[in-house]
């Protein structure tokens, strides 16, 4: 989580170094920083503007690097959602599919020496008294026992095509053990229809970030009370300074703040 008073002075300072005189409003960097905050998040899940014929991957991307699922996890949200319809109403705050899962609640039978198997996965005397080929007092009954698992199959999401070649095949027609997936208009199709629990795992829209301020003697005064900090990871901090910089170097037109950013922002400091 990132400071937003801290930007919000790291900026003023540097504007005013870069420039004789400028400065920007508090309108105007409230206006600004949900958007770069946005497009930050966006180029780490990953943009399509930089897919290319015969490498549908962006450079960056929510699943390339473990750096990259690092800086997203604060993003991540997980929703269930009992289907029996075939679909899954996409979450009010989603923005990008991360994975889904159909949680199958089952009770099995199983004797008590299978579970006193599972108990003891040793390979050697540990005296656990869960070796099965030691008689004890709980193996001598015997006796069968009902018991309640949670079992996981993942739902796999194809395109259009490859779903209705799926509906149609014999062989690959899906099942609770072998769901299929795929995104429509503001929900997510999913077969079987009745499949009953599906978790689905997203990234969810950032929280619009807002540095807060009062009027003391004429003055602008930050206001902790009512401020949002920034949904990104400190690392990224620079980051969202330069981009800052750079639009509201736009904003109000001085070519020497934008340069400024530019060259700072290829040098990485």
């Amino acid at each position: 989580m990132i400071n937003v008073n801290e930007v919000y002075q790291y900026i003023e300072f540097l504007s005013r170094k870069a420039q004789s005189g400028g400065t920007f409003t508090p309108n105007e960097f409230n206006l600004v920083l949900p958007r770069v905050v946005n497009d930050i998040f966006r180029k780490y899940y990953g943009v399509p503007e930089e897919y290319q014929v015969g490498h549908p991957e962006p450079h960056i991307g929510a699943d390339n690097t473990q750096l990259v699922r690092d800086y997203l996890s604060t993003f991540k949200a997980l929703k269930t959602h009992n289907v029996t319809d075939g679909k899954f109403p996409n979450p009010a705050d989603y923005v990008h599919k991360s994975s889904a899962r159909v949680v199958a609640f089952t009770n099995e039978t199983i004797s008590e020496e299978k579970l006193l198997q599972q108990a003891c996965n040793c390979d050697h005397d540990c005296d656990c008294k869960n070796d099965v080929d030691t008689p004890t007092i709980q193996q001598s009954k015997s006796k069968p026992t009902k018991v309640a698992r949670q079992q996981y199959y993942p739902v796999t999401f194809m395109s259009d095509e490859q779903f209705n070649w799926c509906m149609n095949s014999l062989k690959r027609f899906p099942s609770l053990q072998f769901p299929i997936a795929r995104m429509q208009s503001g929900y997510i199709e999913i077969a079987p229809s009745a499949v009953g629990t599906v978790e689905l795992s997203y990234y969810r829209t950032p929280i619009k970030p807002f540095w807060n301020s009062t009027s003391v003697n004429g003055q602008t005064v930050y206001t902790p009370n009512g401020s949002t900090n920034i949904e990104l990871p400190d690392v990224c901090g620079t980051e969202v300074v330069l981009a800052m910089l750079g639009k509201l170097g736009i904003s109000i037109r001085e070519e020497q703040l934008i340069n400024w950013a530019d060259r700072t922002r290829q040098k990485g400091s």
